[in-house]
């Protein structure tokens, strides 16, 4: 509908003499600065200077696009906005793509005749991932995360999806017990030898919800970013983590998002417990994982049940 719309006013605007690639802006609605710019997602602002009721219709949102040019030509995508907050708007948006520059400007649209539009601004999304200067690009936030101070979804070793109870009863790699392994398993004591000690991308939690490229960091690219990186304990928008930086400026942050067991978080704000791709061969029933709190980091083993975060990297 909104297409129709833009048409509608494309064409007053030639008929009138005016260059759609040169638009006038209108003082009946206002751009503002959008907030809250993540990798995916944003807040956009706007304002309606109108009494809307002197209008049988009143429509209003902003027009967002990767061009400039494609904006000036009152051309990009529309998206609306719903309700009136004094005569102020907000939309929020996930569907961006990340590191993208985009362009935007509020636009009203009253009694199905009447386009106006607001100043143009623009701003860019935060990248999916940051180079740290080591071998591997990590993640900008844990999978199941829009920002990276949220935790993100808790996962068993192996497993894709994340769920309420996480113990060996309801564990996708056995049967019922740590000794009946269905899967991944090295050693006849703990059920069915296949020698598998990494993860397939199949099994990746990371491949599966971010694409292809993305997987779960191995145990060599965890101690890389222990042993290259500096690590600072700190708080970040009243979240517990680490800020890990790389000689070459650039940082991450990862959230202290404890594990689960059963239905219980543990250690939320003060542990930091992240998979690695392996297994333990000595004793398949565990998987390496990186285990920090404040003061501390190191590269440990953890039994394959229990839930834990994931920080991905690609390359």
């Amino acid at each position: 509908m909104k297409k129709i719309f833009i048409a509608i006013a494309t064409m007053v605007m030639l008929l009138s003499g005016c260059e759609p690639s040169a638009p006038a802006t209108s003082n009946k609605v206002q751009t503002l600065d959008v907030s809250d710019v993540k990798v995916h997602s944003a807040i956009f602002h706007g304002v309606v200077n109108v009494d809307i009721s002197n209008y049988k219709s009143v429509e209003f949102g902003v027009m967002i696009s990767e061009s400039k040019t494609e904006l000036n030509n009152r051309d990009g995508k529309m998206i609306d906005a719903d309700v009136l907050l004094g005569k102020n708007f907000k939309i929020e948006t996930n569907h961006l793509s990340p590191a993208t520059h985009y362009y935007y400007c509020a636009w009203l649209f009253l009694d199905k005749t009447q386009f106006e539009f607001g100043e143009i601004k623009e701003f860019t999304t935060e990248p999916e991932w940051v180079d740290l200067g080591l071998s591997a690009k990590w993640a900008t936030c844990n999978v199941g995360a829009s920002v990276p101070e949220e935790y993100g979804y808790y996962f068993a070793w192996g497993e894709v999806l994340p769920k309420d109870t996480y113990n060996w009863d309801n564990y996708k790699f056995c049967e019922g017990n740590d000794s009946t392994l269905t899967k991944y398993c090295t050693l006849n004591d703990f059920g069915i030898v296949d020698n598998k000690e990494f993860l397939e991308p199949t099994d990746d939690a990371a491949t599966i919800h971010w694409g292809n490229e993305w997987r779960i960091p191995t145990n060599v690219e965890w101690t890389e970013l222990r042993t290259k990186c500096i690590w600072t304990w700190t708080t970040q928008n009243e979240v517990n983590g680490w800020t890990i930086k790389g000689k070459n400026g650039n940082s991450i942050f990862l959230p202290a998002s404890g594990y689960r067991y059963g239905n219980e978080v543990r250690f939320e704000g003060s542990y930091g417990c992240y998979w690695s791709k392996s297994i333990n061969k000595e004793k398949p029933t565990q998987a390496y994982y990186t285990f920090f709190s404040e003061g501390y980091s190191d590269l440990s083993v953890h039994g394959r049940c229990c839930g834990q975060s994931i920080r991905h990297v690609c390359d």
